[in-house]
């Protein structure tokens, strides 16, 4: 998780956790870090709580909310683009010092406002992916774990870790997205061979 919602606790929202020296350090979105001693037990209560806490965040911001905001910021980008073009048209028929002034203060002021946009516009998209990303994992994290060992759940993956929702962060959007896709291939032709889906250079044994 790279960022919380309005209201949340950062030193309780967890970013992520690493194993080192049979220690296990967790960093929260406040940059703060807690350590506990490495087992089985601690591990799994560390997911449950990312789980639960990717699940209330996914609540609290729909996509649908994110894509209206998107789609405010663009119209505003665009009523600023025309005021610029307004300022610059005012320009052209007034040549005094006063135009003049008038439309570089103008043009600065709306400048600046375009570059605000454009920066929340962005920000705003890259929480819109990881809110999508998380939405997808959320929904099909169970057969991932039931499929974790089969060869084909990474196909046109660059997988450089099991996934999990301490390594989402590491998967694109695309490549989750493609892991869904690979999900419902497996079992579509699960029940058509014994045991797990083969490469296709191998042999398989129907039923």
């Amino acid at each position: 998780m790279k960022f919380g919602y309005d209201g949340a606790d950062l030193s309780k929202l967890i970013a992520h956790y690493k194993i080192l020296n049979e220690k296990i350090y967790i960093e929260f979105l406040d940059k703060s870090f807690i350590q506990l001693p490495y087992n089985d037990e601690n591990i799994k209560k560390i997911e449950d709580e990312m789980i639960s806490q990717a699940e209330y965040r996914n609540e609290r911001m729909p996509l649908d909310d994110i894509d209206a905001y998107q789609m405010k910021l663009i119209n505003l980008t665009t009523v600023e683009f025309c005021i610029m073009f307004g300022l610059s048209l005012l320009s052209s028929i007034d040549d005094s010092d006063f135009g003049t002034y008038f439309y570089g203060g103008g043009v600065s002021l709306v400048t600046g406002m375009i570059l605000s946009s454009l920066l929340f516009f962005h920000e705003s998209a890259k929480k819109n992916k990881e809110l999508e990303k998380y939405s997808i994992y959320l929904k099909i994290k169970e057969n991932i774990e039931k499929n974790m060992e089969n060869p084909n759940l990474y196909n046109k993956v660059k997988a450089r870790e099991l996934l999990s929702i301490n390594s989402l962060d590491n998967f694109s959007l695309k490549e989750i997205k493609q892991i869904q896709t690979n999900l419902k291939s497996i079992e579509k032709y699960q029940s058509f061979f014994e045991g797990p889906i083969i490469d296709g250079n191998e042999k398989v044994k129907r039923k």
